[in-house]
């Protein structure tokens, strides 16, 4: 990943992880935290809030957004994290009609004070919106990330 990329990366995580936290109301929300688990997913940022996780995948570019279609965990979606699934990106990087089924849409522009909904739920309610829908989450990837985050906070 270019230099540019990356940190353009590391604000989006900043960026979805402060959205997740204080306008989604996400009790627990982690950012980039590398833990092993079945399918060697690592959520840039995952969130939960009343028994639902949120994934947010950030994107810098197209190429790097097709790529994660090829990973095994995006084919087949019950071996993925998130019972709701977001893409975050700066503006117009990723389209509406690019969007793979079921998922989310949010773009950042560091000019904006709040990242700009563009298919996803509406307020803190999470409930599905436009295309959005529940995914059946892997909880057994979540409980090891989960436990990997209580383990480093002792």
């Amino acid at each position: 990943m270019k230099k540019k990329d990356k940190k353009t990366h590391n604000e989006l995580c900043k960026q979805g992880k402060r959205w997740l936290e204080k306008t989604i109301g996400a009790r627990l929300a982690i950012s980039e935290m590398v833990c092993l688990n079945k399918f060697g997913e690592i959520p840039d940022v995952i969130g939960w809030k009343s028994g639902y996780s949120i994934l947010i995948e950030c994107k810098t570019s197209k190429s790097d957004f097709r790529a994660d279609f090829k990973k095994t965990f995006r084919q087949i979606p019950e071996q993925g994290m998130g019972t709701f699934r977001i893409y975050l990106c700066p503006d117009n990087i990723i389209k509406p009609e690019d969007l793979p089924v079921g998922w989310g849409l949010l773009y950042y522009h560091p000019e904006r004070k709040n990242l700009k909904r563009i298919v996803c739920f509406s307020g803190n309610i999470l409930m599905p919106a436009g295309n959005m829908d529940y995914f059946k989450a892997n909880f057994e990837s979540e409980k090891n990330l989960l436990l990997s985050f209580i383990s480093r906070k002792k």
